[in-house]
């Protein structure tokens, strides 16, 4: 896989998902990982998100992605995280 092309497509993911709004992003805590196949410069590139809290405080979760395509001799994988923080109020309902 083109790894600069791969990673910008996985930044971008990251990116989007993290400007989810806060409900829509805090569905997505503990749910199975989102999993899409990209074209990415020709190559098929499975682009996988997961969502968990940050720590028990329950004021920031973790976006983790992983990038997965093929390279010469193996499967060519990158990971990258972010980190969005949860308004006050919005994890708890209120």
């Amino acid at each position: 896989m083109k790894t600069p092309d791969a990673y910008a497509a996985l930044i971008k993911e990251l990116e989007a998902m993290g400007k989810l709004p806060a409900p829509d992003l805090l569905a997505l805590v503990g749910a199975p990982a989102n999993v899409r196949a990209l074209d990415i410069s020709g190559e098929a590139i499975e682009v996988e998100l997961s969502v968990s809290w940050l720590k028990d405080t329950h004021d920031a979760v973790c976006i983790i992605g992983h990038a997965r395509g093929p390279s010469t001799w193996h499967t060519e994988h990158l990971q990258e995280s972010i980190t969005v923080s949860i308004p006050s109020g919005v994890a708890d309902g209120t």
